[in-house]
């Protein structure tokens, strides 16, 4: 049973249900998923691609993405910005001013 204001589409390529009632919009492809949230309490702007994840928080400040050769989480509520790829760790820290640089060792 649908709700009020609750009107869902399908079509061959994909599904796009959409609610009116709490602002979440999510949209499914074929190619990646795309999830976009409206709600003022949230904030959160999920994308999902083939090629790798990227979650946007909006209500933190924290801004993490995720890429199939390496991980690049930023965080700008507390000031820390750490660096993670595949062929080594790099972490920064600018909330005591302080630059940390940890080199690769082969």
């Amino acid at each position: 049973m649908l709700q009020k204001n609750t009107v869902p589409v399908n079509l061959s390529d994909g599904d796009v249900p959409a609610s009116q009632t709490d602002g979440d919009v999510p949209v499914s492809l074929e190619d990646g998923d795309v999830h976009i949230s409206q709600s003022p309490t949230d904030g959160d702007v999920l994308v999902s691609l083939a090629d790798g994840d990227v979650h946007i928080s909006q209500s933190v400040g924290d801004v993490p993405v995720s890429q199939s050769y390496g991980d690049v989480p930023v965080s700008q509520s507390d000031g820390d910005v750490p660096i993670s790829q595949s062929d080594g760790d790099v972490p920064v820290s600018q909330s005591d001013g302080d630059i940390l640089c940890q080199p690769v060792r082969w």
